[in-house]
């Protein structure tokens, strides 16, 4: 937080506990948007990472994050490419900063 503020990013702190789901990730995005963000950054595990993926793709798509999910989803593309985003990985092994896919998980 004091580098990004040594440099003039204001962040908007966001937890993420455990596996993100459908309203945790909704929840970031409401958040983000109310703070008119343009960077999400996931510091932290694999959690935190798809969290990230997730929320800075649906700060500039439209709709429901089921509409884009595979599997539970409506598995449709995303119109407008996802916001700008950073993956700060602080565990080893589970190489969510590398791939294109989130796991969000969907308790209903």
């Amino acid at each position: 937080m004091e580098v990004l503020s040594a440099h003039r990013i204001t962040a908007i702190p966001f937890t993420v506990a455990g596996e993100p789901t459908l309203e945790t990730v909704q929840q970031g995005v409401t958040r983000a948007k109310a703070e008119h963000c343009d960077l999400i950054i996931g510091c932290g595990g694999g959690s935190a990472i798809d969290a990230a993926k997730a929320m800075a793709g649906l700060l500039t798509n439209s709709g429901d994050l089921l509409d884009y999910l595979e599997v539970v989803g409506r598995s449709q593309p995303l119109l407008h490419p996802a916001a700008p985003w950073v993956a700060i990985p602080t565990t080893a092994g589970a190489g969510a900063e590398v791939t294109r896919n989130a796991v969000i998980a969907s308790p209903e």
